[in-house]
């Protein structure tokens, strides 16, 4: 009987040890296999897959590998996504791989507000869906930081605040008040840091330029009216240095004695 019973309780440990490897196997063929700008991407498919297996089947510890698999994914792009930039003219890799993952945060969002029921106590006091939420409203906002002109980069995070506060007042969630309330402040951090510090409505001082080269038609102008041209530098006229005096009595002085050789 004993042996039974802990027959019976070893076979969930081995099925969660099993998944977390199978898991962790394929994050890593992805990271090998795939594109640089493609494993945040096949990463965040696979938290997705993970999170409506273990809703379905209430499964607790698949769950937990998708809240993983979506971390991830989200420091990836910081080191690898943001930073691909396209050529100019085209949709840069950027806004590619790195808005699809900001979606799928969102829906990982929807879908765990929807389902209280298949969340565990743990899950409740961790704020897992709030931590999605997190998650896709940061991403959003850093695609803005290296999409968008420099100097529209505040003006459209304060967009981003009232939208925000909209969404909030709509819906009655607090999630996005607070969201609100933390691109504000990184709007005044931006506005004082970069608008006001970086720019100015001063001109910048005017370097001094080298004076133009003369053309033969600038001087023929400068003839016509009367002003001396400058001389022009060309095949027969030397350019080199003055002769020193030694120079000028070793040509006076060698020449003879190579005649009298």
């Amino acid at each position: 009987m004993n042996f039974a019973s802990a027959k019976s309780t070893s076979y969930p440990n081995r099925t969660r040890t099993c998944t977390w490897a199978a898991s962790f196997l394929l994050a890593l063929l992805a990271w090998h296999e795939l594109r640089s700008v493609s494993v945040a991407v096949a990463w965040m498919v696979g938290g997705l897959v993970l999170l409506e297996i273990g809703l379905s089947r209430k499964s607790f510890q698949l769950r937990v590998q998708a809240y993983i698999a979506f971390a991830a994914s989200f420091l990836r792009i910081w080191f690898v996504n943001l930073n691909a930039s396209g050529n100019p003219g085209e949709i840069s890799p950027r806004f590619l791989t790195v808005m699809p993952l900001a979606m799928a945060f969102f829906y990982a969002y929807w879908r765990l507000y929807e389902a209280p029921e298949d969340r565990s106590e743990s899950e409740r006091k961790l704020h897992a869906a709030d931590f999605c939420c997190w998650l896709g409203t940061i991403t959003i906002v850093a695609l803005m930081r290296f999409e968008l002109p420099v100097d529209w980069v505040a003006t459209i995070w304060a967009a981003c605040v009232f939208g925000l506060l909209a969404v909030s007042w709509r819906s009655g969630r607090r999630v996005f008040l607070h969201q609100a309330l933390l691109i504000g402040a990184g709007v005044l951090l931006r506005t004082i840091m970069h608008n006001f510090y970086e720019r100015s409505y001063f001109p910048a001082p005017i370097q001094p330029q080298p004076p133009p080269k003369s053309s033969p038609d600038t001087r023929v102008l400068k003839s016509a009216n009367g002003v001396p041209p400058m001389p022009a530098i060309g095949p027969t006229q030397s350019t080199s240095p003055p002769s020193t005096l030694p120079e000028k009595v070793s040509k006076h002085l060698w020449p003879p004695l190579t005649r009298r050789r």
